[in-house]
């Protein structure tokens, strides 16, 4: 009795200092927690554990011994079916370069070796040295071939260690050939677009702290994974993520929060997002305006420059929209300077007369592709020209009244002159930018 207890207490011991290796519990850590607890169970009341010194040296060396016979059984292994040399290169916090050698065969995966690369360069020659001092530790005919990186260098260190060993053979990461298998299929058409629709997926919810912090409530909710620029498999794995989270997608898109949300996010301006901050709430000033406020605090620090007023009063879209437009002298003033900064003379008096017929939408600008382009084309999309000669000519026609009394006679030249940029010089200008 008394010796099955002892042998059982070495036992619990010995999970004990596997258990101990690991910093943190993680799912990989469970199983062998699981097996500590079923042993202290099995000597019963009164088990105390092992103390630091034992963990340190006693119970590590029996360990050692171990890992010792495992790794011999597997060694064993090698003389009867062979076995290959995978190496793996990696860096780690200090920035070293490390190269660890491991052997695979049927009975298991055995580490035997690593080397701080940091202070070799890595050119064929040394790699080649390298690579024979592994194969001399495992045994030249244990070993049935050797797995490396694809890199230019390795290839050259192998034909190097091909002539010392005609019997190893040589072949690079199935992961890395996997990796350029997915390249090749991200490059299709169809594949392409189906990578790109999920990069703007996830660069809008992780760009965006309301979905983001929407889907994070979701029950079973993970991190999505963004496709790589360089790693090929990362689009494939992004693009399963996002099916997994196919229901919580949905589920947030037609959601009613998400709606609200949008009526101020797809908001063409300021101006826009201002009106669905106020019918949001209904048009009560004092719930709206704290909003409001902000906006037109941001936009006139950031945004509200003179050419931010030109291209936004010489923009058909909102030119036209004669209910809606920023009737506010300040507007108006900094598309003078615009105009005062880039013209003179008679420059300045042709754009006087050149804006009552933009404004009456007269000549080019009144034709029905013009008129129908408004809001439907980009200012620089304009369908139509005018070339300057023509913008003359149509000028000596048009009577000097028709282009009065659009602004208030206090505006030095009045903001008739607003039409024209620079590009008029060009004499063949799109009239609608």
């Amino acid at each position: 009795m008394e010796g099955l207890l002892k042998e059982n207490d070495h036992k619990l011991k010995q999970r004990g200092i596997e258990f101990a290796e690991s910093n943190v519990i993680s799912d990989d850590d469970e199983e062998q927690q699981v097996h500590a607890v079923d042993k202290i169970t099995t000597v019963g009341f009164g088990y105390k554990a092992p103390s630091y010194h034992a963990l340190k040296v006693n119970l590590l060396v029996d360990a050692k011994k171990s890992v010792s016979l495992l790794i011999k059984s597997y060694r064993s292994q090698w003389t009867k079916s062979g076995c290959t040399i995978m190496s793996d290169g990696w860096r780690d916090i200090r920035q070293c370069h490390l190269i660890n050698f491991l052997v695979y065969c049927f009975s298991g995966i055995s580490f035997i070796k690593y080397v701080d690369a940091s202070s070799i360069e890595s050119n064929a020659k040394n790699l080649c040295n390298l690579f024979s001092e592994i194969v001399e530790m495992v045994g030249v005919k244990n070993v049935v071939q050797m797995v490396t990186d694809n890199g230019a260098n390795y290839k050259a260190a192998w034909i190097l260690l091909s002539e010392r060993y005609r019997t190893v053979t040589w072949s690079s990461y199935a992961a890395h050939c996997l990796n350029l298998v997915l390249k090749d299929v991200s490059e299709l058409d169809n594949i392409k677009e189906i990578i790109t629709l999920a990069s703007r997926v996830t660069v809008f919810i992780y760009n965006h702290k309301w979905p983001l912090n929407w889907l994070r409530k979701r029950y079973g909710w993970t991190k999505i994974i963004r496709p790589g620029a360089t790693r090929f498999g990362t689009a494939f794995i992004a693009l399963k993520c996002l099916v997994d989270h196919k229901n919580d997608l949905h589920a947030m898109v037609i959601s009613n929060d998400f709606k609200k949300m949008l009526r101020v996010k797809n908001a063409i301006d300021f101006k826009q997002a201002r009106k669905g901050i106020k019918d949001l709430f209904k048009n009560k000033k004092d719930l709206y305006q704290p909003y409001t406020k902000i906006i037109n605090e941001r936009w006139d620090k950031m945004l509200r420059t003179n050419i931010h007023c030109a291209a936004y009063w010489l923009n058909p879209t909102f030119q036209f929209d004669r209910e809606n437009i920023c009737k506010k002298r300040k507007v108006f003033q900094g598309v003078l300077d615009m105009a005062e900064k880039h013209y003179s003379g008679d420059e300045l008096t042709d754009l006087n007369k050149a804006i009552g017929m933009f404004w009456d939408s007269k000549g080019n600008f009144g034709r029905i592709s013009a008129v129908q382009g408004r809001t439907k084309h980009r200012p620089e999309e304009a369908q139509w020209e005018l070339d300057y000669d023509q913008l003359k000519n149509m000028l000596e026609q048009e009577p000097p009244s028709q282009t009065q009394g659009l602004v208030d006679e206090d505006d030095d030249d009045s903001v008739l002159r607003l039409l024209c940029d620079r590009e008029l010089d060009t004499y063949n200008t799109p009239m609608s930018q």
